[in-house]
């Protein structure tokens, strides 16, 4: 593999522990009667991720969403930012505050913009974002939703659920609850890592519709073990296309959601870190494209 690739492979035995440090830097949020979790991007993945890990005890939107919804006292704001200068987030959360909602901030900087917006912040443990993937921030980020959402379980301390290689097209990730924040978070790394045209999709949907317009060239990586799914579906699948069933290479000692999740992030990495491998890559895709990344970076940020 080339340095890249170790690296993005490397940090994944980190993921065990990363979520355990988070969660004991994290306090149960005070629940009120809706509880919004908004970010972006990486953000917007660990929400989906930490909501249902948590039995959908919030709600995850993004923040143009976020400032359509109700506020006032009764409403708490979980922000996740990495970096809180998300100009979106920003500005959503201020037209909470205002009327009266809590904010809690879950941030890797506590001395930005939307950290001062915060009744509570709490500071990702791992914020270090490892070039092309984000995998430990993320599995931080989620692991801090999780436990402000009154999830205390922490992964087993010995998990490491490398697959072996997979021969994989385009990979499309198809995912539900927990696993299709995952998904949507995969498809992230592929587009700026890879630059290639991933998708991402919810088994329902997916089912009802997209799995027709899967084309030769694309894997289906499922993330969840085979047994789990409608034996009609797997036909038509397998009929299709080679699907790779990554829930099938979980460890066996990882028996909750929690366990589940983090086996399967570790997993997808060593995924990806192959097709980084594959294509050569030295660096991520977007730092080819400096000038769109300049552009976009002062539309997105404070």
């Amino acid at each position: 593999m080339t340095g890249f690739a170790e690296e993005v492979k490397e940090e994944a035995k980190l993921y065990p522990s990363i979520y355990s440090r988070q969660l004991e830097k994290t306090d149960i949020v005070l629940h009120t009667e809706r509880i919004f979790v908004s970010g972006a991007g990486d953000s917007f993945a660990a929400s989906l991720t930490g909501t249902a890990l948590s039995g959908y005890r919030g709600e995850a939107v993004d923040p143009r969403e976020l400032s359509l919804y109700p506020k006032g006292e009764r409403v708490t704001v979980i922000a996740v930012s990495l970096g809180g200068r998300t100009k979106s987030l920003i500005e959503s959360v201020s037209l909470h505050k205002d009327k009266g909602s809590k904010v809690v901030v879950v941030t890797g900087n506590t001395e930005s913009p939307l950290a001062e917006l915060g009744d509570m912040v709490v500071q990702v443990v791992h914020p270090s974002y490892v070039k092309g993937s984000g995998f430990g921030s993320y599995v931080s980020m989620t692991a801090a939703i999780a436990g402000l959402l009154g999830v205390r379980v922490k992964p087993a301390g010995k998990l490491q659920c490398y697959p072996g290689n997979i021969p994989v097209g385009i990979p499309f990730f198809i995912g539900e609850a927990w696993s299709y924040g995952l998904a949507y978070f995969a498809m992230l790394k592929m587009h700026e890592g890879l630059g290639w045209p991933s998708r991402s999709e919810r088994l329902e949907q997916f089912m009802h519709a997209t799995i027709f317009s899967l084309k030769e060239y694309e894997t289906p990586i499922i993330l969840y073990p085979r047994e789990e799914l409608p034996e009609n579906l797997i036909s038509t699948l397998t009929e299709k296309s080679s699907p790779v069933f990554l829930g099938d290479l979980i460890n066996s000692e990882a028996v909750n959601d929690v366990d589940k999740m983090v086996c399967t992030a570790q997993s997808l990495t060593r995924l990806i870190a192959e097709c980084i491998s594959r294509e050569g890559l030295i660096e991520p895709f977007y730092r080819r494209r400096r000038s769109e990344a300049g552009k976009l970076a002062k539309a997105i940020y404070t």
